[in-house]
């Protein structure tokens, strides 16, 4: 996390998004058991003040982790400005949507681009 705060969090508008944002949201996805968070987005650009930060989880359909990341989306996007989808591990080619969504930009021709993967510790 340190390392994100450091690369991503210059600015006002960047430092409120990780203080009052990514890390609140960071800590609940720890407690649900999760991971790896991927980031993307204008966060994880060169501009100055984005609007919200993107990013991806995987889990399993089946596992509660999975329905507690549905019941928490809306209020981490509306609270947090933080926008959290979810990869299902176990729906055939799922994460390979994610991936290309996230890897990809969304002009024409698409370019690819880079996605962070930060490691949560409890």
């Amino acid at each position: 996390m340190a390392e994100v705060e450091r690369r991503f969090g210059v600015g006002p508008k960047r430092a409120y998004l990780v203080e009052q944002g990514l890390k609140p949201v960071v800590q609940e996805l720890v407690q649900m058991g999760i991971s790896e968070l991927y980031l993307d987005g204008s966060f994880t650009t060169d501009k100055v003040s984005p609007g919200d930060v993107d990013g991806y989880v995987i889990a399993s359909v089946r596992s509660g982790v999975y329905r507690k990341v549905i019941g928490r989306q809306e209020f981490w996007r509306t609270q947090y400005q933080v926008d959290i989808g979810l990869a299902a591990e176990d729906i055939e080619g799922d994460l390979a949507f994610w991936e290309d969504w996230f890897g990809h930009t969304k002009g024409d021709p698409p370019r690819e681009r880079g996605v962070v993967k930060l490691t949560l510790r409890r």
